[in-house]
């Protein structure tokens, strides 16, 4: 009877370990936010906040946990304007919001980038 108790109490702890860290995946898988960067014709420099990151289409992701944040691009390509934008987490979605309520996430982190940002580079 001891063996079968001592096994009960380590199979709860277990099973409490596996709940704890899958909560703690989902909080913080949903603090990160990505938007693709495009431009036409691709290939541009992409400068973030002042600091070169790649070239178009450039992926971008941050776990900034400000509702309104938002970044300060330029987009650079020999023969073409320099385009100077910003990006933006603008967008709300069902899942930001639930993972808010039900996790108890701060509502900071209800917005996210939009899936992607477009632009066209003049000549």
């Amino acid at each position: 009877m001891i063996a079968i108790s001592v096994t009960k109490i380590n199979n709860s702890r277990i099973v409490k370990l596996f709940a704890c860290v899958g909560l703690l995946s989902l909080l913080f898988a949903g603090c990160a936010s990505t938007t693709l960067i495009k431009t036409a014709p691709a290939g541009a420099a992409v400068y973030i906040d002042s600091i070169k990151q790649g070239v178009t289409p450039y992926s971008y992701s941050d776990s900034s946990t400000i509702f309104t944040s938002s970044r300060d691009i330029i987009l650079k390509k020999e023969g073409y304007k320099d385009l100077s934008a910003k990006i933006r987490k603008s967008e709300v979605t069902a899942g930001t919001v639930c993972r808010a309520i039900f996790l108890g996430v701060p509502v900071l982190w209800v917005t996210i980038y939009p899936e992607e940002y477009n632009y066209e580079l003049e000549k």
